[in-house]
């Protein structure tokens, strides 16, 4: 653990102020969830929660599945990194941070289409990438009236144009991984 040479006192709640900087820097913003955990030293240490991260497998499966019928790149991204990736350029987003562009696009709660044969603007998917793919849905996973990451499918050689069809079907996996946050 990296001590940040930061002090805070705890107020007459029970209240803790985290520094501008440091939630800046790990991204937390009012409503983000925090994990506590106490070990047996005595040390706290605060962790974001990704209700994402604990459904894992199930976005891991879903993206492989979609691979293996469509042969597109699917991936599963909470509000911070992406934490299920399928396809050819699987490794190169698999844990990545995502861009504060693609976070941005997560948050405004609707499903975007990018067609790079429209001349639509492209966003980055991962943080400090020059996007390089054809076509991408966006499709946010809305759960219990909160949102906690997107489905992300994309196609990254030719000049494959996603229509109707790549929307639904990342809504189809948006709303099968909503479903399992909420039970």
């Amino acid at each position: 653990m990296k001590a940040t040479g930061v002090i805070r006192r705890v107020d007459e709640l029970g209240r803790i102020v985290v520094p501008k900087e440091i939630r800046k820097n790990l991204r937390i913003r009012t409503g983000t969830p925090l994990e506590i955990f106490v070990d047996s030293n005595g040390s706290m240490v605060f962790k974001k929660h990704s209700a994402i991260a604990e459904i894992e497998d199930f976005g891991l499966q879903i993206t492989e599945a979609i691979h293996l019928a469509t042969e597109l790149n699917a991936m599963v991204a909470d509000m911070d990194k992406i934490v299920a990736s399928s396809g050819d350029k699987k490794r190169d987003y698999m844990g990545f941070t995502i861009s504060n562009a693609l976070e941005e696009a997560i948050s405004n709660r609707k499903t975007v289409l990018l067609n790079k044969a429209d001349g639509a603007k492209l966003i980055a998917i991962k943080r400090d990438e020059n996007p390089a793919y054809a076509s991408l849905v966006i499709c946010p996973i809305l759960a219990n009236g909160d949102c906690f990451g997107a489905v992300v499918v994309c196609q990254f050689q030719g000049n494959a144009k996603f229509g109707d069809g790549e929307i639904k079907l990342a809504q189809t996996m948006a709303q099968f991984l909503s479903k399992h946050l909420e039970n």
